[in-house]
């Protein structure tokens, strides 16, 4: 696969990706409940049009697209080091 092909692939794994985990976040799932609901989406999707090593960058993908997770994260990190 080149050139546009590959590039209309990436497109639609992003558009799935965002679109899961945007799901996954009105419906209140954690990040742990989201990568193990997602995984099993995208991964039998899309495991055989990537390289060998995708099905183990799509934990992470969810992880970094998940809206709040981030923010989630460093709030509770913070106030760990508070009650400290």
């Amino acid at each position: 696969m080149r050139g546009k092909e590959k590039f209309e692939l990436w497109k639609q794994y992003f558009r799935d990706l965002l679109d899961e985990t945007g799901q996954a976040y009105a419906r209140g799932a954690s990040l742990d409940d989201a990568q193990k609901q997602l995984a099993k989406v995208l991964i039998p999707k899309y495991a055989d049009k990537f390289d060998p090593g995708f099905p183990k960058s799509v934990i992470g993908n969810i992880a970094k697209s998940l809206p709040g997770h981030r923010l989630h994260e460093l709030t509770l990190r913070a106030g760990r080091r508070s009650a400290v």
